[in-house]
């Protein structure tokens, strides 16, 4: 997590001091710069430590040609590198604790980045507050662990008063960033207002990523706001926000590609329902780290889950079928019987099961774009990507009958409001109609 990334706009050239407890300390620092910066930045390593390994030194002199400096030597000059970098009108990392700390503490602060901000006053510091890699990767320890990093970029610095003062007081601002860290950390956390899910429904070529995302983004307007669609996006004031990698998202966007490379409606169910299932978490995901408001569907994996049955046993597809399905998946019914008749006819459901997947997430509310799918086809070959196995009219005329049993039961037995948007509306109209339903729903 990024805070204040924003403090790089309009700088040319900087030097930016960070507390240093980790070697992955310099990889973080790396990934918040502004990609122009990253070929013309070098950071302070120390030789004395490095050249203990040949292929390790190296490694750290090709990925990051660092200024090298020897801690150990009493006679070289180890401000002249730094003059050289910065004239060359490099930017600059320094560690000014001179080397990794004690895990979550913050050591004396030496008054060479003092000297070099006096020399070169006008140069910019930027203080930079790391938390999290003293435990992602801390001294002595070889593997990362998959834990949260915190980034905390401070208000830019110019030198003043003694060298000594200003040594100081960048290193009171990062102790000040660091009591705020652990104070954060100490405060009982207050329960979040659990995100509300508005799932757009409509089967492919019906328009419902372009509608899905148009109300993403017209929520932003007032609240914080997501899209889980073939792309994560995060929406604040109508604008797209950077997004932060999620493990999660990659994983996601690699078996939809393959899914959608699938040449029959075999190979496809499979790669489908694990790109379902994954997308399905990335809704937990969201709301533990962002918090939206609204967390806007392109499609309920759950309820696109059921609804997708009908193209494999369309004989026993009903809805008694839907209903059982979206309980025992959806977690409002745990107990259930391997003799019951639904798991001869959709064997994957007690697999399902068996593996825990029942609580997979319900709408609060369900749009569904009711579009005729013969004009769905006629938008599908006009947009000149690959077609996929379900991409014909037999298919979307079950895939629409599919999707209407399921609103039926999602709205008639677990009371969960269902707005049908008919395909004879004009793309302003639809939009306006949707806010309108979203807007009296959650009011």
């Amino acid at each position: 997590h990024i805070e204040g990334q924003e403090r790089f706009q309009g700088l040319n050239q900087y030097i930016m001091v960070a507390n240093h407890n980790s070697h992955l300390d310099l990889l973080i620092l790396f990934s918040i710069l502004p990609a122009r910066d990253i070929s013309r930045t070098s950071v302070v390593a120390a030789s004395d430590y490095f050249s203990r390994s040949r292929i390790l030194f190296g490694i750290v002199n090709f990925l990051f040609s660092p200024v090298w400096v020897d801690r150990t030597s009493t006679t070289a000059d180890s401000m002249q590198g730094f003059r050289e970098c910065v004239l060359a009108g490099n930017n600059l990392i320094l560690f000014p604790e001179g080397s990794r700390g004690k895990p979550g503490q913050i050591g004396r602060f030496h008054v060479g980045v003092a000297k070099l901000a006096e020399e070169f006053e006008t140069l910019p510091i930027v203080p930079v507050f790391l938390s999290g890699p003293e435990r992602a990767l801390p001294k002595n320890s070889y593997i990362p662990l998959p834990i949260w990093n915190n980034v905390r970029i401070g208000p830019i610095q110019s030198f003043w008063g003694t060298r000594t003062q200003f040594a100081r007081s960048l290193e009171e601002l990062i102790r000040e960033f660091a009591a705020a860290d652990r104070a954060a950390h100490l405060r009982e956390p207050g329960r979040p207002t659990p995100s509300k899910i508005v799932a757009v429904m409509g089967i492919d070529g019906s328009g419902k990523s372009t509608m899905s995302r148009l109300l993403a983004i017209e929520l932003s307007c007032h609240v914080l706001s997501s899209l889980i669609s073939d792309e994560l996006e995060i929406f604040e004031k109508g604008t797209k926000r950077p997004l932060q990698p999620l493990v999660t998202e990659y994983v996601r966007d690699a078996i939809s590609r393959r899914a959608k490379r699938a040449k029959s409606l075999k190979h496809y169910k499979l790669p489908k329902l694990v790109e379902l299932l994954l997308r399905d978490h990335l809704l937990g995901e969201l709301e533990r780290w962002y918090r939206p408001s609204f967390i806007v569907q392109d499609g309920s994996p759950l309820l696109n889950l059921v609804g997708w049955a009908i193209l494999y046993k369309q004989q026993a597809f009903n809805p008694e079928v839907c209903s059982t399905a979206l309980h025992l998946l959806g977690g409002r019914e745990t107990r259930f019987s391997a003799d019951d008749p639904i798991f001869n006819d959709f064997p994957e459901l007690i697999g399902l099961l068996r593996f825990k997947f029942t609580r997979m997430n319900l709408p609060h509310a369900v749009l569904m774009l009711d579009v005729p799918p013969q004009r769905c086809f006629e938008r599908i070959l006009q947009r000149g990507a690959r077609i996929q196995p379900h991409e014909n009219v037999e298919n979307l005329m079950q895939m629409r009958e599919g999707y209407r049993k399921v609103c039926a039961v999602v709205r008639e037995e677990m009371g969960i409001p269902v707005h049908v948007l008919g395909g004879d509306l004009a793309l302003e109209d639809a939009k306006r109609s949707a806010i309108a339903f979203v807007s009296q729903t959650f009011s």
